[in-house]
């Protein structure tokens, strides 16, 4: 990894903070961040369609006290943000998983801890104390361990699971020589895990091989189906989000077998190239689901203006992921403290231009399609 070059020059826009990642990172690293399935025909399509929405402020109000908070399913966030779940952390900075939550937990903003995190679940717990966080689950081909994943989180004070189900018996998208190194940055959550080594005989500690080989077999099922989202949901009293919807019949089903919520993402482009932009979609599930049944967005997220889009088109709140780990990648903690604190300064003034007091005061027709 190359050393910290972040320069003086303004990286206050995703594409100043993309320059300073590519500065300070090797090229393995700084494509894992930014690289997309196939052509990038579905990056480039989250992308444009926040393009085709304008916003249409309102003036002659006083917004003098504006307030960006929320709270979603029982967790409170300072902005209708949560940072999404991102399997490289560890990969793209040392201790990057640690460094995150930490920053998460300072701001106020609700961190996503993904299955293959670079630090255990415990772990995680302890850097944000208790501030609120919430635990992906890749589903596996394993019940049990699942079950164990899942009473872990809520031992340690996570206030939802949630259930990606756009990706499931395949790697996160990376590219290139770095794949054999990057591969073994996602097993400590498995490897940390009482029921995982009970049917492994033990500690992975000296016998890494052999345990790397069983969590590569068992770690992500063919896919979920409804009755897996049924045997989850039954697992456990905290809400379940269903993570990669983008078809509203999809959406309507989730609902309808006891997830508390969705997540509209084609898990930003880095799943299956051609795929519908996850804004667009959005339109499409807001419209087919109790409006009291919360909708979240991931994919394209790049700007506090972003946000407001997607608030005003349907979403209840948004997950960035490429953005905070452009700035881990630029300048490490520091870094994506920036990134954030970045994005929630202009989103708030984005909402007083809009006339905006509060988050739930956003609607429709603060936006029009170009």
């Amino acid at each position: 990894m190359k050393k910290n070059v972040v320069s003086k020059e303004s990286v206050d826009s995703y594409e100043g903070w993309e320059r300073q990642a590519r500065a300070s990172l090797d090229d393995e690293r700084f494509r894992y961040i930014t690289s997309s399935a196939g052509y990038g025909e579905t990056a480039r399509a989250n992308l444009e369609a926040f393009k085709r929405w304008r916003i249409v402020p309102r003036v002659l109000r006083d917004v003098g006290k504006r307030g960006t908070s929320i709270t979603l399913l029982g967790t409170k966030a300072s902005a209708p943000l949560l940072l999404s779940p991102a399997r490289g952390l560890g990969y793209v900075r040392r201790d990057g998983d640690r460094a995150v939550a930490r920053v998460a937990a300072e701001l106020g903003v609700p961190l996503v801890v993904s299955t293959f995190a670079t630090a255990s679940i415990e772990k995680t717990a302890q850097a944000m104390g208790g501030s609120p966080r919430w635990f992906q689950l890749y589903p596996g081909k394993d019940q049990e361990i699942m079950q164990s994943l899942v009473r872990r989180a809520e031992t340690c004070g996570y206030s939802a699971i949630v259930v990606t189900v756009d990706k499931a018996d395949s790697y996160p998208h990376h590219d290139g020589p770095r794949e054999h190194e990057f591969d073994r940055c996602g097993y400590e959550v498995y490897f940390s895990d009482p029921v995982f080594r009970a049917k492994f005989g033990g500690s992975p500690e000296g016998r890494f091989e052999a345990a790397f080989r069983l969590w590569k077999e068992i770690r992500l099922a063919p896919g979920l189906s409804l009755a897996g989202l049924d045997l989850i949901t039954a697992q456990t009293k905290l809400p379940v989000i269903v993570k990669g919807v983008l078809n509203p019949k999809d959406a309507q089903l989730a609902a309808e077998h006891g997830a508390s919520g969705v997540v509209v993402s084609n898990h930003g482009g880095r799943s299956l190239d051609g795929e519908l932009a996850s804004l667009d979609a959005l339109v499409q599930v807001r419209s087919v689901v109790r409006q009291d049944f919360p909708v979240l967005l991931d994919g394209g997220v790049r700007s506090g203006t972003d946000i407001l889009k997607a608030l005003a088109l349907g979403a209840d709140a948004v997950m960035i992921g490429k953005a905070y780990l452009l700035g881990l990648g630029a300048a490490g903690e520091e870094g994506v403290r920036k990134v954030l604190k970045g994005l929630m300064k202009e989103f708030e003034a984005a909402m007083g231009l809009c006339g905006a007091l509060a988050v739930d005061e956003i609607d429709r027709s603060m936006v029009t399609e170009a």
